[in-house]
């Protein structure tokens, strides 16, 4: 079994490079969050934070990662075949290190071939602003039996290549009695009910191909992607969101959240000929979790979701792009010694002079 590290410092990251293939053991990939303590007056009645103290965790984690073509036939949806990873990490004040491996024994059965990727998620919690970087690069898809008239099988396409970056940032509005960390990261424990406007914005690069048309020819005659071969886009926008925590007794809590952007996109379809257009289309992005969280211990479930319309020849959502991640999370507080403290909070000044020139 081969283990990825991701390694976190304040606004430096250390990526670990992950690269896997399905039906072997597989390289895991972990998200990574990354959380800078900020001195922002916040309500302590409300949440409590934990800069002092050592949070280790068990993390099951399995990452999303499809899109969709909107063809006359139905609706195409490619997948790529990766399995879950189970890592464990840490937090003190805002250094964090992530451990994890893929269980290639959880990879989905049938004749789905081999999904090669390199998969980046950045998260920054701080009080007042949360930031998102994604980069997700696979190669190797499949459409499930079942997805066009006639299939009896699954229907693999080693060829198609995905590229997927992108970064949004919000303001946290009412971030002195909502903590955005407490069911990420775990560093804050929310003790009583409460939400936030969020206000922000995002900008996406994406990038499809395939080594012929990204519908099989078995696809409905008036399928328009027989001669589409690749895509390209871009969008921009602002957005607007909302998240709640309720509280049940101080210790129970469920979380959710969602932004909605109106994105700017321009679209370029190539094939045996160049299309583009340019809209509008909504990004929205979805986040629930619940579970108990305490002063020592604290579990969880979590899922983040992203859905983006991008348009085409096909209409204004030719294609459907999703990614997302979900979490299982065991989380224990520790307390330290004065001298451990100290030797922890030499770390990042080590880290940043050993990757600075």
């Amino acid at each position: 079994m081969k283990l990825t590290i991701a390694l976190m410092f304040g606004a430096y990251l250390l990526p670990s490079l992950v690269r896997a293939q399905t039906k072997q053991a597989m390289l895991g990939d972990s998200a990574v969050f990354i959380v800078k303590q900020k001195h922002a007056t916040y309500d302590s009645s409300y949440y409590a934070s934990y800069p002092h103290k050592l949070t280790a965790r068990l993390y099951w984690a399995h990452k999303l990662n499809t899109f969709l073509l909107d063809e006359p036939g139905g609706t195409l949806k490619y997948k790529p075949n990766t399995p879950p990873s189970l890592g464990i990490g840490a937090t003190y004040g805002y250094f964090s290190v992530n451990l994890s491996a893929s269980l290639g024994f959880f990879a989905p059965p049938g004749d789905k071939g081999k999904t090669h990727y390199f998969d980046l998620q950045a998260h920054f919690y701080w009080r007042t602003l949360s930031v998102d970087l994604i980069g997700q690069f696979y190669r190797g898809y499949y459409l499930s039996n079942g997805s066009f008239p006639g299939q009896t099988s699954d229907y693999a396409r080693p060829d198609i290549r995905t590229a997927f970056v992108g970064a949004s940032a919000y303001y946290v509005a009412n971030f002195r009695h909502f903590s955005n960390r407490a069911f990420v990261v775990q560093d804050e424990w929310q003790q009583k009910s409460a939400g936030s406007l969020l206000l922000g914005c995002g900008i996406y690069y994406g990038a499809i191909r395939g080594d012929s048309a990204l519908a099989p020819s078995m696809v409905h005659a008036d399928s328009t992607s027989y001669d589409v071969h690749g895509a390209h886009f871009v969008m921009l926008g602002p957005g607007v969101g909302y998240a709640y925590t309720f509280v049940l007794k101080r210790h129970y809590f469920a979380t959710g959240g969602v932004t909605a952007a109106a994105g700017l996109g321009y679209t370029r379809e190539y094939g045996d000929g160049d299309f583009s257009r340019l809209g509008i289309n909504p990004i929205l992005t979805y986040k629930l979790a619940g579970g108990y969280n305490g002063a020592i211990w604290g579990a969880g479930v979590s899922w983040v979701y992203n859905r983006m319309s991008v348009s085409g020849i096909q209409g204004h959502d030719a294609y459907l792009v999703r990614n997302g991640l979900y979490m299982i999370t065991l989380s224990h507080r520790f307390g330290l010694s004065a001298r451990t403290r100290k030797k922890l909070n030499d770390i990042p000044q080590k880290v940043k002079d050993a990757i600075t020139p």
